[in-house]
């Protein structure tokens, strides 16, 4: 019997492949890299965090991704990313997970972690010429899949992103906080006094995002308290 998370997963893989097959600069050699369209249960998220795309140095070997992951295998990594023995989560989770705190939650209660692209590319630092321009298509051509993912976090109600700023390469510019408004659901910016809907609070980067929550925190969690389907 299919299950969407799982259908999700699977989709996620086979897209992966046919991209790494046409785009083998923008990836590490050598590496055993899958997909990673959620990090945690989404499906009880009431906070989802959203950044660019997953750092490739999540395959690195002590993290244990060796082998072969079928899609229900990747789901059931995926979905335990953050209560697992071992490996501890990547340790840029850290200072997120520091925002999350401010707000009495965490990833290992109620929180996930998205990306508008999935794939695991080198570093926008690191890639060739060209790769950026190729880098911002992918973005621009698979961000919005991240529908297919937020239709399964059913719970969200408040999404804190790290806004982080790209060159692609030909002379545009683009920012996370702007394509996932544009390309994948439009919120408004920051919270509201009645504390309605879904809230979005963005920052440069995660210290900053760090502090524009703590700058919010009583409102957010008074939001959340109010709002939350789980607690």
């Amino acid at each position: 019997m299919s299950h969407p998370i799982v259908d999700l997963v699977e989709n996620e893989l086979k897209i992966f492949q046919v991209v790494k097959n046409q785009f083998p600069h923008l990836f590490p050699q050598n590496q055993s890299l899958y997909p990673i369209p959620f990090f945690g249960d989404i499906r009880c998220a009431e906070v989802l965090t959203l950044a660019l795309n997953p750092a490739w140095t999540e395959f690195n070997t002590p993290r244990q991704w060796l082998g072969n992951f079928d899609s229900p295998a990747l789901t059931t990594r995926l979905i335990h990313y953050f209560d697992l023995p071992q490996p501890e989560p990547h340790p840029w989770f850290d200072r997120l997970e520091k925002a999350l705190l401010y707000i009495g939650c965490s990833y290992r209660q109620d929180a996930a972690h998205v990306d508008l692209l999935s794939f695991p590319t080198l570093f926008l630092n690191s890639l060739p010429p060209g790769g950026r321009t190729d880098f911002a298509n992918l973005v621009m051509q698979h961000g919005p899949r991240l529908r297919s993912v937020l239709a399964l976090a059913a719970r969200a109600k408040l999404f804190l992103i790290v806004d982080f700023q790209f060159n692609g390469g030909d002379g545009q510019h683009f920012g996370v906080r702007s394509i996932f408004s544009e390309r994948v659901c439009n919120f408004p910016e920051g919270a509201n006094s009645q504390g309605s809907g879904s809230q979005v609070i963005s920052s440069g980067n995660p210290e900053l995002l760090a502090e524009s929550v703590f700058r919010e925190r009583f409102l957010l969690r008074n939001f959340l308290q109010r709002y939350s389907s789980c607690h």
